[in-house]
């Protein structure tokens, strides 16, 4: 008995990772951007809320690079039977992949790999977006005056700069809504209750920021399945704010890109070691910066991938990670 509980175990703890492909295209519900590529990226639950709370590391993540038409991709790594995947592409337009380029999520998210593989994998991408909501009234909130204050984290999570942009502040007059023609994009949403009229959400007010599986990201994205719509309990409690995760002395624009990478510095006063290596660990460019500049790398002859970006020195190291693509 013991022996087959054992055979039982192994074959189960083989058996659920392989070395698998997942493929699919992405498939435009817009003007198609030329000269535009993009990027196809699978994760787990885990691995979202990784990102969300800055903690991801982006070697471990499975993506594959599109290098335009006919947007087809395909994702080698190691993926495993039992784990649910959400699949999402995004496209580069003018070495930029901030909001309101196309966007979107597989509809059938998530889903299960048959052997670590799967294929047929459509995203829908669009520019502009109707973002669904959920909310969640407290019994003494009267649904009444309620805004949703819609802000753009793009650059900032892809950059590292820790900066959110203010889109627009939208009225909402129902607990089932939808915010029309928002730029596509990754999200934050405070759902506020407007009690003093000025538009915007004080202390005081009652608020609660829209959640996507425990993280505050809200896709602003095409295809977006009933797993990712966001909800907001919203009540009369003082919030914590959902700011992006930690402040950032060293940030890198755009991520990803594809001709020169600006690395903007913000340290104490004193000379750096900059490094860039690839995922091998190999250095592939060094320089020596000022503890407060701008510097901008512009590869050559290294290929598409991630890179990490390292600055040391003065008892200070800091490391970034952008993705490069030819």
């Amino acid at each position: 008995m013991r022996k087959i509980l054992a055979l039982l175990t192994v074959g189960l703890v083989l058996g659920s990772a392989f070395g698998g492909t997942i493929s699919g295209r992405l498939v435009f519900n817009c003007e198609e951007p030329p000269s535009a590529q993009g990027i196809a990226a699978v994760v787990t639950e885990a691995q979202m809320q990784a990102l969300a709370s800055g903690e991801l590391d982006y070697s471990s993540l499975s993506y594959g690079l599109i290098m335009g038409s006919p947007w087809s991709f395909e994702i080698t790594g190691e993926f495993s039977d039992d784990s649910s995947y959400y699949a999402f592409g995004f496209v580069v337009v003018n070495d930029s992949a901030l909001e309101g380029n196309p966007m979107g999520v597989y509809p059938l998210s998530p889903f299960h790999t048959a052997d670590g593989d799967y294929d047929g994998v459509e995203i829908p991408v669009d520019d502009t977006v109707d973002v669904t909501i959920h909310i969640h009234p407290a019994p003494d909130i009267e649904f009444t005056d309620i805004y949703a204050l819609v802000m753009d984290i793009s650059e900032g999570m892809f950059s590292g700069s820790g900066t959110m942009d203010t889109d627009f502040v939208a009225p909402i007059a129902d607990t089932e809504a939808v915010i029309e023609n928002v730029p596509s994009g990754l999200k934050q949403i405070l759902i506020f209750k407007d009690e003093n009229g000025n538009g915007m959400p004080d202390p005081e007010e009652p608020q609660a920021y829209c959640t996507t599986l425990d993280t505050s990201f809200v896709f602003a994205a095409d295809g977006v399945p009933p797993s990712l719509v966001p909800e907001a309990y919203l009540s009369a409690e003082k919030i914590d704010e959902h700011n992006l995760p930690n402040t950032f002395e060293v940030s890198v624009y755009p991520s990803p890109f594809n001709s020169a990478l600006e690395i903007k510095t913000n340290l104490p006063a004193g000379v750096y070691d900059l490094t860039i290596s690839d995922i091998s660990g190999k250095v592939v460019h060094s320089a020596r910066v000022e503890g407060k500049c701008v510097y901008k790398w512009k590869p050559a002859d290294v290929p598409s991938g991630i890179y990490y970006i390292h600055i040391a020195g003065n008892n200070i190291s800091v490391q970034k990670q952008a993705i490069y693509m030819k």
